[in-house]
Protein backbone atom coordinates (compact mmCIF):
# COMPACT_ATOMS: atom_id res chain seq x y z
CA UNK A 1 0.00 0.00 0.00
CA UNK A 2 1.28 3.44 -0.89
CA UNK A 3 0.18 5.52 2.07
CA UNK A 4 -1.69 8.83 1.73
CA UNK A 5 1.36 10.83 2.85
CA UNK A 6 3.31 9.49 -0.14
CA UNK A 7 0.45 10.41 -2.49
CA UNK A 8 0.35 13.92 -1.02
CA UNK A 9 4.12 14.22 -1.63
CA UNK A 10 3.85 13.00 -5.25
CA UNK A 11 6.05 9.95 -4.51
CA UNK A 12 3.84 7.37 -6.28
CA UNK A 13 5.88 7.37 -9.51
CA UNK A 14 9.15 6.76 -7.66
CA UNK A 15 7.58 3.92 -5.70
CA UNK A 16 6.21 2.22 -8.83
CA UNK A 17 9.59 2.65 -10.52
CA UNK A 18 11.29 0.96 -7.55
CA UNK A 19 8.77 -1.90 -7.64
CA UNK A 20 9.64 -2.57 -11.27
CA UNK A 21 13.37 -2.10 -10.67
CA UNK A 22 13.18 -4.86 -8.03
CA UNK A 23 11.87 -7.18 -10.75
CA UNK A 24 8.32 -7.36 -9.43
CA UNK A 25 5.25 -7.27 -11.65
CA UNK A 26 2.17 -5.27 -10.73
CA UNK A 27 -0.84 -7.60 -10.66
CA UNK A 28 -3.41 -5.09 -9.45
CA UNK A 29 -3.62 -1.45 -8.50
CA UNK A 30 -6.32 0.94 -7.35
CA UNK A 31 -6.78 4.15 -5.42
CA UNK A 32 -9.18 4.28 -2.51
CA UNK A 33 -9.84 5.95 0.80
CA UNK A 34 -8.93 3.97 3.87
CA UNK A 35 -11.77 2.89 6.18
CA UNK A 36 -12.39 5.77 8.64
CA UNK A 37 -13.41 3.40 11.48
CA UNK A 38 -10.16 1.48 11.02
CA UNK A 39 -8.25 4.78 11.12
CA UNK A 40 -10.03 5.93 14.27
CA UNK A 41 -9.24 2.64 16.05
CA UNK A 42 -5.61 2.95 14.97
CA UNK A 43 -5.54 6.56 16.19
CA UNK A 44 -6.87 5.46 19.58
CA UNK A 45 -4.13 2.80 19.86
CA UNK A 46 -1.26 4.95 18.63
CA UNK A 47 -0.83 8.13 20.59
CA UNK A 48 2.40 9.38 19.04
CA UNK A 49 2.00 12.75 17.33
CA UNK A 50 3.61 11.73 14.02
CA UNK A 51 1.20 8.79 13.78
CA UNK A 52 -1.77 11.07 14.45
CA UNK A 53 -0.72 13.38 11.62
CA UNK A 54 -0.43 10.45 9.18
CA UNK A 55 -3.82 9.11 10.18
CA UNK A 56 -5.53 12.49 9.90
CA UNK A 57 -3.98 12.95 6.45
CA UNK A 58 -5.32 9.52 5.45
CA UNK A 59 -8.85 10.81 6.05
CA UNK A 60 -8.31 13.46 3.37
CA UNK A 61 -6.00 11.77 0.84
CA UNK A 62 -6.54 8.27 -0.63
CA UNK A 63 -4.02 5.43 -0.63
CA UNK A 64 -2.92 3.46 -3.67
CA UNK A 65 -3.22 -0.28 -3.18
CA UNK A 66 -0.81 -2.35 -5.26
CA UNK A 67 -0.56 -6.13 -5.61
CA UNK A 68 2.83 -7.37 -6.80
CA UNK A 69 4.30 -10.75 -7.67
CA UNK A 70 7.61 -12.12 -8.80
CA UNK A 71 10.69 -13.97 -7.70
CA UNK A 72 11.94 -12.99 -4.25
CA UNK A 73 8.79 -10.90 -3.73
CA UNK A 74 9.12 -10.91 0.07
CA UNK A 75 12.75 -9.80 -0.07
CA UNK A 76 12.00 -7.15 -2.70
CA UNK A 77 9.03 -5.85 -0.72
CA UNK A 78 11.21 -5.47 2.39
CA UNK A 79 13.73 -3.45 0.33
CA UNK A 80 10.92 -1.16 -0.79
CA UNK A 81 9.76 -0.74 2.78
CA UNK A 82 13.30 0.17 3.86
CA UNK A 83 13.70 2.61 0.95
CA UNK A 84 10.41 4.42 1.48
CA UNK A 85 10.08 3.96 5.26
CA UNK A 86 6.67 5.21 6.42
CA UNK A 87 5.42 5.95 2.87
CA UNK A 88 4.51 2.33 2.12
CA UNK A 89 2.94 -0.57 3.95
CA UNK A 90 4.11 -4.09 3.11
CA UNK A 91 2.33 -7.22 4.34
CA UNK A 92 4.40 -8.75 7.13
CA UNK A 93 3.94 -12.38 6.06
CA UNK A 94 2.01 -14.61 3.67
CA UNK A 95 -0.97 -15.00 6.01
CA UNK A 96 -1.36 -11.22 6.39
CA UNK A 97 -0.88 -10.76 2.63
CA UNK A 98 -3.74 -13.20 1.91
CA UNK A 99 -6.00 -11.38 4.38
CA UNK A 100 -5.18 -7.94 2.95
CA UNK A 101 -5.56 -9.16 -0.62
CA UNK A 102 -9.04 -10.55 0.13
CA UNK A 103 -9.99 -7.38 2.02
CA UNK A 104 -9.07 -4.92 -0.73
CA UNK A 105 -9.25 -6.79 -4.06
CA UNK A 106 -11.74 -8.98 -5.89
CA UNK A 107 -10.36 -11.96 -7.84
CA UNK A 108 -11.13 -10.28 -11.16
CA UNK A 109 -9.00 -7.27 -10.16
CA UNK A 110 -5.81 -9.38 -10.02
CA UNK A 111 -3.88 -10.11 -13.21
CA UNK A 112 -0.82 -12.24 -13.94
CA UNK A 113 1.07 -11.86 -17.18
CA UNK A 114 4.42 -12.56 -18.79
CA UNK A 115 6.80 -9.63 -18.86
CA UNK A 116 7.42 -8.10 -22.25
CA UNK A 117 11.18 -7.83 -22.81
CA UNK A 118 12.46 -5.08 -25.11
CA UNK A 119 9.12 -4.63 -26.86
CA UNK A 120 8.88 -8.24 -28.04
CA UNK A 121 5.87 -10.43 -27.36
CA UNK A 122 6.54 -14.15 -27.58
CA UNK A 123 3.91 -16.46 -28.97
CA UNK A 124 4.44 -20.21 -28.84
CA UNK A 125 3.75 -22.11 -32.02
CA UNK A 126 4.23 -25.72 -33.03
CA UNK A 127 7.46 -24.97 -34.89
CA UNK A 128 9.09 -22.74 -32.30
CA UNK A 129 8.49 -19.20 -31.19
CA UNK A 130 7.07 -16.45 -33.34
CA UNK A 131 8.09 -12.86 -32.51
CA UNK A 132 5.66 -9.98 -32.71
CA UNK A 133 7.11 -6.50 -32.35
CA UNK A 134 4.85 -4.05 -30.57
CA UNK A 135 6.30 -1.35 -32.82
CA UNK A 136 4.75 -2.80 -35.98
CA UNK A 137 1.87 -0.74 -37.24
CA UNK A 138 -1.11 -2.86 -38.18
CA UNK A 139 -4.73 -2.02 -38.64
CA UNK A 140 -7.32 -3.42 -36.27
CA UNK A 141 -8.67 -5.51 -39.14
CA UNK A 142 -5.22 -7.10 -39.75
CA UNK A 143 -4.79 -7.93 -36.07
CA UNK A 144 -8.29 -9.46 -35.83
CA UNK A 145 -7.69 -11.53 -38.97
CA UNK A 146 -4.34 -12.84 -37.64
CA UNK A 147 -5.95 -13.64 -34.30
CA UNK A 148 -8.67 -15.72 -35.97
CA UNK A 149 -6.22 -17.65 -38.16
CA UNK A 150 -4.00 -18.58 -35.17
CA UNK A 151 -6.88 -20.23 -33.28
Amino acid sequence: MVKPAAIAESALGKIIQSIEKEGLSIAGMKMQSIDIHYLQNKLDRERREEQKEQILLAKKVPAVLIVVYGERESEAARKLEEEFLWKVHVSKNEEVAKYELARFFKDEEIFEYAKNLHGIIFEKEEKGIKFWSKNKTKSVEEIEKESKTRK
